[in-house]
């Protein structure tokens, strides 16, 4: 199956080679050569990639991903910049939600985009019973993340996706919710200072065992005692917001 890609550069030599080594590898392209221009067409209709020079016209901010992705939440991560190197605002902009790619790094740019195109496919695929559901009912949340970047990003995130996230930044901020609060799903870290993700699951099963069986993990590593802390429960990727995740955290949260 094909993936739909806006391309977004003004530089004509580079935009016309772009588009057709896209074309070649089955995307269906629509180029434009400002960053209006682009705008205006994701607000027309959906894509499932947009690639984008990073300076186009010389000045770009952060006006234009924004702007995109408030049309449309589910661009968050695919979109791709185009830079000859790391941009040094990307993060900053992103918040760690987007990549970037060498204009003339072709077979990388490609890899990413068709990495984004299957994560779009993805997302489209969602079972259309859990989306009624999660849109009707709002199901809460409370995340545990102690990088605020991190937990600022996945709230918004989360949110787009339907959750109503309380967010806590460390383990012991979510005890003391827990106290006396319940939620559908709690999402938290692994490792933290504050209270860690450990200590928070060892405190839920002997205050809490019914939020313990609601419980999933997320680590940036593969912690050596989590099955001896936490058996049974899940363990994510840390930063892995796609729809296997969503899916993941819908379940437990209906209880299933």
């Amino acid at each position: 199956m094909s993936s739909s890609l806006l391309l977004i550069d003004d530089d004509s030599v580079l935009l016309d080679y772009l588009g057709q080594v896209f074309e070649t590898r089955e995307f269906e392209v629509v180029s434009e050569s400002t960053l209006k221009a682009g705008l205006a067409r994701v607000s027309e209709r959906p894509f499932d990639v947009v690639v984008a020079g990073w300076d186009v016209a010389g000045g770009y901010d952060a006006t234009f991903y924004r702007r995109a992705v408030e049309r449309r939440p589910e661009l968050r991560n695919q979109f791709i910049f185009l830079a000859a190197e790391r941009p040094e605002r990307l993060d900053e902009v992103v918040e760690g939600k987007a990549a970037w790619a060498d204009h003339w790094d072709v077979e990388t740019l490609i890899r990413v985009a068709e990495a984004a195109g299957r994560r779009a496919r993805e997302q489209a695929s969602l079972d259309s019973d859990q989306l009624d559901w999660i849109a009707e009912d709002r199901p809460t949340m409370l995340l545990v993340e102690d990088g605020a970047l991190e937990l600022m990003a996945m709230v918004r995130v989360l949110g787009d996706f339907g959750f109503d996230v309380t967010p806590a930044d460390c383990g012991n901020a979510a005890i003391a919710r827990l106290a006396d609060s319940s939620y559908h799903v709690i999402l938290s870290d692994w490792y933290m200072d504050d209270g860690s993700g450990a200590e928070l699951y060892a405190w839920l099963v002997d205050n809490r065992p019914d939020m313990a069986e609601r419980i999933v993990f997320m680590s940036g590593a593969s912690p050596k005692d989590f099955n001896e802390c936490a058996p049974g429960r899940a363990l994510v990727p840390k930063g892995q917001d796609s729809p296997h995740l969503v899916q993941m955290l819908m379940r437990v949260a209906r209880g299933k």
